[in-house]
């Protein structure tokens, strides 16, 4: 029993962050001085080139790997129907109260860093005294973050502006715009803008519309994938013969939950499920369209649309009773 109670704290760990690094795996280290030659015509205010030492990488190559280890633990891992629960779960979370999830994750991930920082100062005092301390020290930084969620959402906020302005400047040199990497005042003033941006959005609490549909994307990702996953290995153990029954030429071709998560983000990711490699997908000019892959975004759009409009609705303001209505006197004493 303790074993397998560490394996399913293991697996909610693992899956807090996969929802907090969702959208790192899909990044690209970025990189703004792709061009080893200075760009002409500014040269006398060029910024100097300098190489990045091996044993560097940029954040988002380590929010990358991050995410990579964390994609491969859970594919080795041998509960795959364990995790596929615990991503449904997870994901109902996240469908139905985005504003929770992100502060549980900011918290998740306060406890993850402080529990090992701490761990790591007792070294020598033994594994069970270790693993006292780094829970003691998580808990209390994960308190403490919650305690101060107002401040810790701002802090992700700036992080945020960050990133946007990362990704932005990227996407203006890859088109041959350098004004702004070839100034050090105008990129410190890009960078201003979009931080002070981050801060602004989530001190006003602007954040929680675009959180809400965010969130509902995510979480409609990890339900979906977490059924898919499931009904296609009941399939495959036999537990829906009259499915096979009725449609004899299906071969469910199943994996980990990984992969139906993969299915969902990637179109280059292999299709999986119930129809697999069957006859029964349909063929338009030679390409051939997944019957699962279809189902899998349908319901992912159901969960998406149901979720947000949930969401959205309890973000509405209470309404407001109609003064014109109340009488100009009050109520008349009885």
């Amino acid at each position: 029993m303790p074993a397998a109670r560490q394996r399913c704290e293991r697996h909610i760990c693992l899956l807090l962050l996969a929802a907090l690094l969702v959208p790192a795996r899909a990044s690209e280290a970025i990189d703004l001085h792709d061009d080893p030659k200075p760009h002409e015509g500014n040269a006398s205010h060029a910024l100097p080139v300098t190489t990045t030492p091996p044993s560097t990488k940029p954040p988002a190559a380590i929010l990358r790997s991050v995410a990579e280890e964390i994609k491969e633990e859970l594919k080795d891992s041998k509960y795959q129907g364990v995790a596929a629960l615990l991503a449904f779960c997870f994901g109902t979370v996240l469908v139905f109260n985005g504003d929770f999830s992100f502060k549980g994750i900011i918290a998740c991930c306060v406890f993850v860093v402080v529990g090992i920082t701490a761990m790591n100062e007792v070294n020598d005092w033994g594994h069970v005294a270790r693993s006292v301390v780094g829970l003691e020290a998580g808990f209390v930084g994960a308190f403490a973050a919650y305690r101060g969620m107002d401040g810790m959402e701002v802090t992700v906020g700036a992080f945020l502006g960050v990133l946007a302005a990362l990704r932005l400047l990227q996407f203006l040199n890859t088109f041959g715009v350098h004004f702004i990497t070839d100034h050090r005042w105008m990129m410190l003033s890009f960078y201003t803008v979009f931080v002070a941006a981050g801060v602004l959005l989530f001190f006003r609490k602007k954040h929680l519309k675009l959180l809400a549909l965010i969130s509902a994307a995510i979480g409609g990702a990890f339900c979906t994938s977490a059924l898919a996953f499931a009904v296609t290995d009941l399939a495959k153990k036999g537990y829906l013969a009259f499915l096979t029954n009725a449609l004899p030429a299906l071969q469910p071709q199943g994996g980990t939950w990984v992969d139906f998560f993969d299915m969902l983000w990637s179109p280059e990711a292999p299709a999986l499920g119930l129809f697999a490699g069957s006859k029964y997908n349909p063929v338009v000019e030679g390409r051939v369209y997944s019957i699962d892959r279809m189902a899998d975004v349908g319901l992912w759009l159901i969960f998406f649309v149901v979720g947000s409009a949930v969401q959205l609705r309890r973000l509405r303001p209470a309404a407001v009773e109609d003064e014109s209505r109340k009488p100009l006197l009050g109520e008349l004493p009885r």
